[in-house]
């Protein structure tokens, strides 16, 4: 799964996260409300801060995290965080990069508008071995987010092992950075006449829905793809993004 959590923001008012932290958590491990929903093996989440995903820690029961703050490589600013099953996978290595010409420390790239990172986790379950990259792509600069997309289809190809790939890439599957990463060697699992909106604003009447939110494969069969469209139990969304989830075999 992932999902962009929108970031704590006070200024989010009755949709801000102090509001919606609980039913979140209980959306992700299928409590609740959320009873239908299964909890997934591995979930990708966006925009989160440090204070989020201390919560979430909490919540999460029978689930590690990586990830690294793009401001200071440590805590600082938002997260591309992972999650996995403990019982199910075992952690080889890790390693956050920031989308730039200098991926090594933090800054920004090209014309973005604030830096960005790709966080990576390396999994191993019984036999098999396989990474998982988690990403936020600019809101802004056009340029950032083809050079970023270029970025992560070299680090796809440098990997011998299977390899998934989600985020938020804020550009929908027919733009450029998304054909880029198609012709580095990934698959959508997304159905192609599947174009649920997976943004929707908090339904804010300015905000057009658009699908900007995807996970990528190489190495796997896509069994199945949904965007899940949970709301609180007043109504209103629990983000402003909707979770794509999908279920995925090895090739």
């Amino acid at each position: 799964m992932t999902y962009n959590l929108r970031y704590d923001n006070p200024a989010d008012g009755q949709d801000a996260w102090k509001e919606r932290r609980a039913e979140v958590g209980s959306f992700l491990m299928g409590k609740g409300l959320y009873a239908s929903c299964e909890a997934p093996d591995i979930l990708g989440v966006q925009e989160a801060l440090n204070s989020q995903l201390q919560f979430l820690d909490i919540v999460m029961q029978g689930y590690s995290r990586y990830s690294r703050g793009r401001d200071d490589g440590q805590t600082a600013g938002e997260h591309a965080a992972i999650y996995w099953r403990t019982d199910r996978f075992s952690l080889l290595d890790s390693g956050t990069f920031w989308l730039s010409e200098q991926p090594n420390f933090p800054n920004k790239g090209w014309d973005a508008a604030l830096p960005r990172i790709a966080s990576w986790v390396k999994l191993k379950e019984n036999k098999k071995i396989f990474l998982v990259l988690n990403t936020h792509f600019d809101h802004i600069g056009v340029k950032a987010r083809a050079e970023s997309a270029r970025q992560l289809a070299a680090w796809v190809r440098q990997q011998a092992q299977p390899v998934i790939v989600m985020g938020d890439f804020n550009c929908e599957y027919h733009e450029q950075p998304l054909k880029i990463l198609r012709e580095g060697g990934l698959t959508e699992t997304r159905p192609s006449l599947d174009t649920t909106p997976t943004f929707n604003g908090f339904t804010w009447p300015k905000a057009r829905h658009k699908l900007i939110d995807f996970i990528l494969t190489r190495g796997f069969i896509t069994h199945s793809y949904h965007v899940i469209q949970p709301k609180r139990s007043n109504g209103r969304q629990l983000s402003d993004h909707y979770p794509v989830e999908a279920r995925i075999f090895f090739q």
